[in-house]
């Protein structure tokens, strides 16, 4: 059976019991896991969570003189299977694949949340191995790859005539961008979409088995021309008819 995380911790950097049962009280109250509460409480490092969860799961660490991450091989066996962007954005990370055992390598810092695993199996046809690594490992593995696409995305802040951005709102750059927004949420079998401001910015965010996960950050100069159906709204909500809306 395997261990606790708290027990792990404790086990191998002394946390103690008073630390966890703290951790126990905030993670009830707020949600969340024991590792990252007390990460947060400030009783561990990440690394040393990282080396908890290595041990509580049986997942080895990432070591880059021993595995070799190349870019442009995963990209090309990712092509037109898996939105790469959206990977690397939950801190998922492909660095290597096995062809003869099917396997695809990702480094990850959060093999918890792994709600994405399914879509990537699916798309694939391939069994996923984690390895885990801290954050700032899994950032800089992200910048290998180059994720500014400039003929997918195209600015559209241009001059401030209301009548010049609504237009600009059906142009290209918009429709291509929701309609690859409505076919993420379909292969995540999301129920809602939300699309909700944050200060001059916007969050798009999906509803996965109850609960909403971001997805997408949108700064303004994208975000500004919106339909002129939306143009009233605080933010859009689309809901799959059929399923329930269930809490958050």
């Amino acid at each position: 059976m395997n261990m606790l995380i708290g027990e792990i911790l404790t086990s191998l950097f002394g946390v103690t019991k008073e630390e966890i049962e703290k951790a126990l009280q905030v993670r009830n109250k707020v949600g969340g896991y024991v590792g990252q509460v007390l990460l947060q409480m400030g009783s561990i490092t990440e690394t040393q969570l990282i080396a908890a969860l290595s041990e509580q799961l049986t997942i080895a660490i990432f070591d880059k003189d021993v595995h070799r991450v190349d870019q442009e091989k995963m990209a090309s066996f990712l092509f037109n299977k898996i939105d790469l962007d959206l990977m690397l954005k939950n801190n998922l990370v492909p660095v290597d694949v096995d062809h003869d055992r099917q396997i695809l390598l990702i480094v990850t810092n959060d093999p918890v949340s792994d709600y994405l695993a399914p879509y990537i199996v699916q798309r694939t046809g391939f069994n996923i191995v984690y390895l885990l690594a801290t954050e700032q490992v899994v950032k800089e593995l992200s910048g290998l790859y180059s994720t500014a696409k400039t003929s997918d995305f195209v600015s559209l802040h241009v001059e401030d005539s209301p009548e010049k951005l609504k237009e600009m709102a059906f142009e290209a750059p918009v429709i291509k961008f929701l309609n690859n927004l409505l076919s993420r949420a379909v292969e995540l079998r999301a129920t809602d979409l939300h699309i909700q401001p944050a200060d001059n910015n916007y969050w798009v965010r999906f509803r996965i088995d109850g609960l909403l996960h971001d997805i997408e950050f949108l700064d303004e100069p994208f975000t500004l021309p919106r339909s002129r159906e939306s143009s009233s709204c605080p933010g859009w909500i689309l809901r799959k008819r059929g399923f329930p809306r269930t809490a958050n």
